[in-house]
């Protein structure tokens, strides 16, 4: 017999793809994102919480800061977090096709559960397959938005700057050399939208120890008191580090080496 309580691949896909959204010390079960989910899915706000907290025990980085979660996921939490991460580029866009479903639907009767709702999923799922290459790129840009953004709680990693208005989620190796980094929030960092055009533009770098490197080029312009106080004041200051998804260290070094204007 099939347990009735076990949690099934989409509910676990959509835990996973909210896991990412939303700051790490904001998975309680009053959070109002957690409770919409957990209705959405036919879940109480308790479960998707403790199944967020499943999450953060499989996650290397806080492994690595000694946070361990709540143990004892399950196998299929485990088989789903590994295969999100090993393919970003097809998990991502159905996490977000599910997450779309649910706010685009109006049906109070479509839950993400059991029995008939399963067919439902199923129909969702077939219809991912015919969305064109365009919506999936959008998907994907609004899942590595969200993510990378949460990350920093909002803020500028650079500057500080909190306004979600002028914060944009820059790749590190450019999205048109790097079609496989396109989704991973380890090739994200949270600029505002000087920092952005700078970094984008190689008059500013983060080394790997996280220090931001302005380009000598900069310094021909000088004196400006803008340029002063937008870009010198930040050289060889450490960014703001991100609670999840720290810039990987040998993106980085690329960018430095590749795209700084030395």
């Amino acid at each position: 017999m099939i347990r009735s309580d076990l949690w099934t691949r989409e509910q676990l896909l959509l835990v996973l793809n909210l896991y990412h959204k939303i700051p790490f010390g904001q998975f309680d079960h009053r959070n109002p994102k957690v409770i919409r989910l957990a209705e959405a899915i036919g879940r109480t706000p308790g479960a998707v919480s403790r199944k967020l907290g499943n999450f953060a025990s499989l996650d290397p980085y806080h492994q690595n800061r000694g946070v361990k979660g709540l143990s004892n996921a399950g196998k299929a939490t485990e088989d789903i977090w590994k295969e999100f991460y090993d393919n970003w580029d097809q998990l991502v866009p159905e996490s977000e096709a599910l997450f779309e479903a649910l706010t685009d639907t109006t049906k109070e009767d479509i839950k993400l559960g059991q029995g008939e709702n399963a067919q439902i999923l199923d129909q969702e799922l077939e219809r991912l397959t015919e969305i064109e290459r365009s919506v999936k790129v959008r998907m994907g840009q609004r899942f590595f938005r969200q993510t990378v953004m949460a990350s920093y709680h909002w803020h500028c990693c650079v500057c500080g700057i909190p306004i979600p208005e002028l914060l944009i989620a820059s790749h590190i190796i450019p999205w048109k050399d790097r079609e496989d980094l396109r989704l991973n929030p380890h090739n994200g960092l949270c600029l505002c939208a000087l920092h952005d055009k700078a970094f984008d533009r190689g008059f500013m770098t983060i080394n790997s120890d996280y220090m931001v490197l302005i380009s000598p080029v900069i310094y021909h312009h000088l004196p400006q008191e803008a340029l002063n106080s937008g870009l010198i004041a930040y050289q060889n200051c450490k960014i703001l580090l991100p609670d999840r998804f720290l810039p990987d260290k040998n993106f980085l070094e690329v960018h430095q080496h590749q795209y700084f204007l030395h």
